[in-house]
């Protein structure tokens, strides 16, 4: 867990994701990194947090398919995105 409060910086935290959202499969890293330690910190649910909502869509969808989160597929078979 984080030792020191100061990483939960709401407004720095969204400034920085502001400053980064060109790079959306990096930056949805970064805010689920921050996410679950602040929610670990502070006991809370990662939904209550507002930097939740700052990753596109399509940040996270490509964060999940490369870390092994998103659909898998049978060998031969046809994944379609929904």
């Amino acid at each position: 867990m984080i030792p020191c409060t100061a990483l939960l910086d709401v407004p720095l935290v969204m400034c920085l994701v502001r400053g980064f959202l060109k790079d959306a499969a990096r930056m949805a890293r970064l805010v689920d990194a921050y996410l679950v330690e602040s929610a670990l910190e502070a006991r809370l649910w990662p939904a209550e947090f507002e930097e939740s909502s700052l990753v596109p869509s399509d940040g996270l969808k490509y964060y999940d398919l490369v870390e092994g989160k998103g659909p898998t597929a049978v060998k031969g078979s046809i994944v379609q995105e929904n």
